[in-house]
């Protein structure tokens, strides 16, 4: 009765239920990473990846993802709202064997061949493809967000903790995850999720890691390869931005016809 009344309305049946989740996990945790297929559907590999990773999930907050463990495996909106908890929760809690697994799962489905194969955007609705890397996106972006955020609230704590208690402070289970995501973010790589960006029709995303791709890289202006400000403008000339175009049309010595075309077509 602490529940308000259309909370009740929805749970009062389970009262006298007799349905039952099986607490056997061995289907899910017999799959083995990569479990991303590009001819496998897009609910297939959501529910089976959220479930593999319930399957892994240990710790003092594990009870919360397995009690979802019946709904997830048939239901994408509730596996897509469970994974980006998970995600962290088996970086915090997961072995190395667990983190692997997860970037081996997030470099299939950006390695998928129609994303790194071909020079144009894909279009909407292509299969699988497109539906897995814009969820990798997504969960990439609330990772870097939780990053972000755990970043500020320590530099607040440390600029308000005395000396002596920063002293006496152990590293506590948040910078161990910080570390764990932080690893994880380094190791997917820039120039992969670029093109993959691109494919999607994701350009300003493209722009972004194909700059910190040049930057990881040492390039300056000065040194970029023919190919490299050929890819460059081929990214840009999606954002429209003309000024931007012109900008990298005088990096080139000569230009192809197909760079041309690209500058004509947006001016």
């Amino acid at each position: 009765h602490a529940f308000p009344k259309d909370v009740r309305e929805i749970i009062h049946p389970f009262l006298n239920s007799t349905y039952c989740v099986s607490n056997d996990h061995s289907s899910a945790s017999r799959l083995v990473p990569p479990i991303y297929r590009p001819t496998m559907t897009y609910k297939k590999w959501i529910t089976n990846w959220t479930s593999h990773l319930i399957s892994k999930a240990s710790g003092p907050k594990a009870e919360i993802f397995i009690v979802c463990r019946g709904v997830v495996k048939d239901d994408v909106t509730t596996a897509l709202h469970t994974l980006p908890y998970l995600l962290l929760h088996i970086l915090r809690n997961g072995t190395e064997e667990d983190r692997t697994a997860i970037k081996t799962e997030i470099l299939a489905v950006l390695g998928d061949p129609l994303l790194t194969t071909g020079s144009s955007p894909l279009k909407f609705g292509t299969s699988i493809s497109l539906q897995g890397a814009q969820t990798i996106f997504h969960m990439l972006n609330l990772l870097t967000n939780w990053i972000d955020f755990h970043l500020s609230t320590r530099n607040t704590s440390t600029a308000t903790s005395t000396p002596r208690a920063r002293g006496r402070s152990q590293r506590s289970s948040d910078e161990v995850t910080f570390e764990n995501v932080e690893k994880l973010l380094s190791e997917i790589p820039q120039q992969i999720m670029a093109q993959a960006s691109y494919r999607c029709k994701s350009y300003a995303r493209a722009l972004m890691h194909y700059e910190t791709h040049l930057r990881d890289k040492g390039k300056t202006s000065q040194g970029f390869l023919k190919e490299e400000i050929s890819l460059y403008q081929e990214y840009y000339s999606g954002t429209e931005e003309v000024d931007g175009l012109h900008g990298i049309a005088t990096l080139r010595n000569s230009s192809s016809p197909q760079d041309w075309i690209i500058e004509h077509e947006i001016a």
